[in-house]
């Protein structure tokens, strides 16, 4: 059955829509957050142990002896290091944080807009704009998943290539 694009909109069809860009409004602030949170983490930790290596191997008694125990714990935080170095890169929890911000505010501009024309009464929405703000729903949605996809699953020159810039030729 086809709708009529210029018939007027029913309450129930505005919000089920508003229910939909809600919940993933919520679901990629969740996931923003975590991902940020990560991002800190991995960066924090990489830091601090990149930091305490060579105050570890460098460390001398009063005769000038290092300590043998000292440089294992140097060792130790020598491979945390590299461990985390290597998470920091597969996991790139900045390039996800930045397209769920980004996915979140399309989707906030949506509502935005749909509660702008609610304003003026449900009659005033026709099936078009409906049709409309759910292509673009779909839209974000679509890219969010792309771009999730490209950063779990390329190399970095596909990932800059993905991100509208084209990687320089080996």
């Amino acid at each position: 059955m086809s709708l009529n694009p210029s018939a007027p909109v029913t309450e129930k069809q505005v919000m089920a829509l508003k229910n939909c860009i809600t919940s993933k409004i919520d679901s990629f602030r969740h996931k923003g957050i975590k991902n940020k949170r990560g991002a800190i983490a991995a960066q924090v930790i990489l830091i601090s142990f990149s930091v305490i290596t060579p105050i570890l191997i460098g460390w001398k008694n009063s005769k000038g002896d290092l300590y043998p125990v000292l440089i294992n714990l140097a060792l130790i935080s020598s491979g945390i290091t590299a461990a985390c170095s290597s998470l920091q890169v597969f996991f790139d929890w900045k390039d996800l944080w930045a397209n769920y911000k980004v996915a979140k505010n399309g989707l906030e501009t949506i509502m935005t807009e749909l509660d702008y024309l609610i304003s003026s009464d449900y009659e005033n929405i026709t099936q078009q704009d409906m049709r409309d703000f759910f292509n673009r729903y779909k839209d974000i949605c679509a890219k969010m998943d792309e771009s999730y996809k490209n950063v779990r699953t390329s190399d970095d020159n596909s990932r800059v290539a993905a991100n509208g810039v084209s990687p320089q030729n080996p």
